[in-house]
């Protein structure tokens, strides 16, 4: 848990010192508003599943505002960097995509063009991943973190 936290703060610091752009606050609202309706049947259950959680609405506000920042930094600052090539998405379709679309509908064609949007977006995001990881890597090289003991109890 303590390397997630840090994880996050370095995330933080960086968007802080590079001054990216924070998320929309006015794309939150919506977002609560599905969210509720989806998992809750009521606003007096979604009040008290609150409550219990120990949580005021604000809290949540702020946690999908953090969320929605974070993503776009990463978006922004990761997903240029990244380019799947033709090859790979070839490679992707024959190695796992076919075999799996062939045994879930045997006797329909399976074509690369019908998985193509999937896998490049699948292979993106594995990119943007490794990205990331490799700059959390360089991040914790580069800055001095000290774990306290009586702050992880």
């Amino acid at each position: 848990m303590a390397d997630r936290l840090v994880a996050q703060r370095l995330m933080e610091n960086e968007i802080e010192t590079t001054h990216y752009v924070t998320a929309d606050t006015s794309a939150i609202e919506p977002a609560l508003r599905a969210f509720v309706a989806k998992y809750f049947k009521s606003e007096g259950e979604y009040q008290a599943a609150l409550a219990k959680a120990g949580l005021t609405e604000a809290e949540v506000r702020d946690e999908l505002l953090k969320e929605r920042t974070v993503n776009a930094f990463i978006d922004v600052r990761f997903h240029p960097a990244v380019q799947v090539t033709e090859e790979q998405i070839q490679e992707d379709f024959e190695k796992s995509v076919a075999p799996a679309a062939r045994a879930a509908a045997p006797g329909e064609a399976v074509t690369l063009d019908r998985f193509r949007d999937q896998i490049d977006q699948k292979l993106t995001g594995q990119q943007v991943d490794a990205e990331v990881e490799r700059w959390m890597r360089e991040a914790r090289r580069r800055t001095p973190i000290i774990y306290h003991d009586e702050a992880l109890r």
